[in-house]
């Protein structure tokens, strides 16, 4: 296989699963689908079988002893030299590794949170929570969902496009081949592959109503997923995707333009999600804002910086909301972590280290000095 074939192969668990279907792991349910997070490593032309039938000639007359050879020591192993294939499976476990999501039906909320050492004790500390909005609130957004149906028409392409490959268009935006950065693609496959780990089990904690099942009449534009609503992952993964990309473009001293470009896309791809009838508005707020904390998240280990726990929606009375559900979509230019339904809590997480993801991410960041 080839370096570009490899590279397009690598990054999904779950092919043809969400925003990057290369790079999913579940079927039709991401950003990269023709990205697996298991490539196939690149096979051999048949050499090898060849050179096997040629050992006599090859080896008569020449030492027959067995040679000492130098293995690193337990545990510092570079992982940069083994295959694709190999290493993805390694990463995914380190990435995933402390992570956990649970729920409180009484609270009706569900939250990702991390185990991490405080004061020489094991603790677990919420990174992201997500209160589920009552069906008062989703059944105020389907006039929302509704007013955006007639651009299907004018969407149809990128409506399907992107249903399956919407990262696609980030990579047209820059101009990035598939042979181009290979550790900033492979970078990208890990950490949408954990966010849709993380997202999934969110989802099925939630369990939000897809808009079609309130109101039928809505008549989904794509096959509607076979999970929950709430978080979107096109909004979430669009975002993650969007976040790395301006971290990225910022090393190579591009224009506050270019990172602006990307954010108007991943809010673009989200709201297509809603054109076709799947998702609510706030579906991608919540979305946003997981992207966003496991964004930070990244940046927190990387650097070894504390992450702010973050919050969408509260336990609270939503009267105020379902007074204007309007608000309840993204805005352009406001941050995830500005919006009326979400916030920033008081306490930080400390970031355990992730010694292999550190090394990918050194790599990753100068393929853009």
């Amino acid at each position: 296989m080839s370096e570009s074939g490899a590279l397009q192969s690598l990054a999904s668990l779950w092919p043809r699963a969400s925003l990057w279907p290369r790079a999913s792991l579940w079927p039709r349910a991401s950003l990269w689908p023709r990205a697996s997070l298991w490539p196939r490593d690149a096979e051999g032309s048949g050499a090898s079988i060849d050179l096997a039938a040629l050992r006599g000639s090859l080896v008569q007359d020449l030492g027959q002893g067995p040679r000492s050879v130098e293995v690193p020591l337990v545990g510092t192993a570079n992982l940069m030299q083994w295959a694709g294939s190999a290493r993805a499976q390694s990463l995914l476990l380190e990435s995933l590794g402390g992570l956990r999501v649970r729920s409180d039906e009484k609270l009706g909320c569900a939250w990702v949170e991390r185990l991490v050492e405080v004061a020489g004790r094991l603790e677990w500390r919420s990174l992201c929570k997500l209160y589920r909005p009552p069906q008062a609130y989703f059944r105020a957004q389907i006039a929302l969902v509704d007013a955006q149906l007639p651009l299907r028409e004018s969407r149809a392409y990128e409506l399907q496009a992107q249903a399956d490959a919407a990262i696609e268009y980030f990579f047209a935006l820059l101009q990035w081949g598939p042979g181009q950065r290979p550790h900033s693609q492979e970078f990208l496959a890990l950490a949408l592959a954990q966010l849709q780990s993380v997202q999934m089990r969110l989802k099925q904690m939630l369990a939000c109503p897809r808009p079609h099942r309130l109101q039928p009449r809505l008549i989904p534009f794509l096959d509607v997923p076979g999970h929950g609503s709430l978080p979107s992952g096109h909004g979430g993964e669009s975002h993650l995707v969007a976040a790395l990309l301006g971290h990225w473009l910022g090393l190579s001293g591009a224009r506050p333009e270019e990172q602006a470009m990307l954010e108007r896309l991943a809010l673009r791809i989200a709201e297509n999600r809603v054109v076709a009838g799947l998702h609510y508005p706030i579906d991608n707020v919540a979305g946003r804002l997981l992207g966003e904390t496991l964004f930070r998240h990244w940046l927190a280990v990387l650097e070894r910086q504390p992450v702010q726990q973050t919050r969408f929606g509260s336990e609270g009375d939503w009267q105020a909301e379902l007074a204007q559900p309007e608000q309840g979509a993204p805005q352009e230019g406001q941050s995830p972590l500005a919006h009326r339904l979400c916030a920033v809590e008081s306490d930080s997480v400390p970031a355990n280290p992730m010694p292999d993801h550190a090394e990918l991410w050194r790599l990753a960041c100068a393929e853009w000095r």
